[in-house]
């Protein structure tokens, strides 16, 4: 029995809670998505094999510093520093992989200092930005298949410090932004198996007082994938918008303003393509090909108002000669005024009998 299926998700809808979008296609009719050529560097192995070694890189880039607090009365708490970046690029032909890469995390805000009595007191110090993470694995793997995993977070955004409480109080200050982060892989397998996970998480936004809590980061995963007619590939790509930072008070009162932090938007895209392009024999469709995108946007910070929610974007292509299943999943933010926009879509080609 010959199945021939094609599933595209409609357009996405917008709503005032975060929406769900869910594409799963299973054995479709042949496809080529000839434009993953220009994504790919000539990574095609020539078939030698090459030893099976592992390959680890963990790094964290360097966190801020903290603000100071008002060393004198009615002094203001100064603002602490953005985290430090972390990128890599990793080049590896090894049977086992891991890598770990996170932004640093900002500095905390310094507290305001009490002022003397009938004295204005000190404002608060802002928090500092989380670094950015972004990590590229280029994977040419050996023969017999390999194993990957790719983590990028963001660093998480600081923490505003205190204004003084003595009256007059001090005025608050936003907190830090979360960093972004990406997340992308260029893989090769010719023979054997490859399992892939691959996430990429922003970072969470500082929190404050009566002020704006920090911003999450975006979220970005991209898995690409080039792959003989007969192998086994399981890959996982996530991306994960970050929290935005909590905050009180109320930004409408004029006294004591305050809202918390938007989430992150995320976005994961995953595309397998089968090599050669010419068909194989009829008693070598055996390739077992499983994937899956998933796109979560942030959640917004606590308090009284928050803003709209994160968008949400999944996608997977796939093209194989076998058994191949196809699943993206898109989960917008909820926010007060609307909730983010999910799509979610899934395109999958081959011809598989029973």
């Amino acid at each position: 029995m010959t199945l021939n299926q094609h599933c595209r998700q409609p357009a996405p809808t917008q709503h005032p809670v975060s929406s769900t979008a869910t594409s799963t296609v299973t054995s479709g009719s042949l496809r080529t998505a000839r434009r993953l050529l220009a994504l790919m560097p000539l990574l095609w192995a020539t078939g030698a094999a090459a030893p099976a070694l592992a390959v680890e890189l963990i790094y964290q880039g360097a966190p801020g510093s903290s603000g100071l607090t008002g060393a004198t009365p009615g002094a203001s708490g100064t603002a602490g520093t953005s985290g430090s970046a972390a990128v890599r690029s990793v080049s590896s032909g090894d049977a086992s992989n891991l890598v770990d890469i996170s932004g640093g995390s900002g500095g905390q805000g310094g507290h305001g200092a009490d002022g003397n009595l009938g004295e204005q007191s000190g404002n608060a110090g802002a928090g500092g930005a989380g670094g950015a993470g972004d990590a590229t694995l280029n994977l040419n793997a050996p023969a017999g298949g390999a194993t990957a995993r790719l983590s990028v977070t963001g660093g998480a955004g600081g923490n505003a410090g205190l204004p003084g409480f003595s009256e007059p109080i001090g005025q608050s200050a936003t907190g830090g932004n979360g960093g972004n982060a990406s997340a992308n892989s260029v893989s090769v397998i010719n023979s054997g198996t490859l399992n892939l996970t691959q996430a990429a998480t922003g970072g969470a936004g500082g929190s404050t007082l009566f002020s704006l809590g920090g911003n999450g980061g975006n979220a970005s995963s991209m898995a690409n994938v080039l792959l003989g007619s007969s192998v086994s590939v399981t890959l996982d790509s996530t991306a994960t918008g970050g929290e935005g930072g909590a905050a009180a008070g109320d930004p409408n009162s004029g006294v004591l303003p305050g809202a918390g932090g938007a989430g992150g938007a995320a976005s994961s895209t995953v595309m397998l393509i089968t090599l050669p392009f010419t068909t194989p024999a009829a008693d070598s469709w055996n390739a077992v090909l499983t994937a899956s995108s998933t796109a979560l946007a942030g959640v917004p910070g606590i308090g009284v108002v928050t803003p709209e929610g994160g968008n949400a974007d999944a996608t997977i292509t796939i093209s194989g000669y076998g058994r191949v299943t196809g699943t993206a999943l898109a989960r917008g933010g909820y926010g007060a005024g609307a909730g983010g926009v999910a799509n979610a879509n899934a395109q999958v080609s081959s011809s598989y009998s029973a």
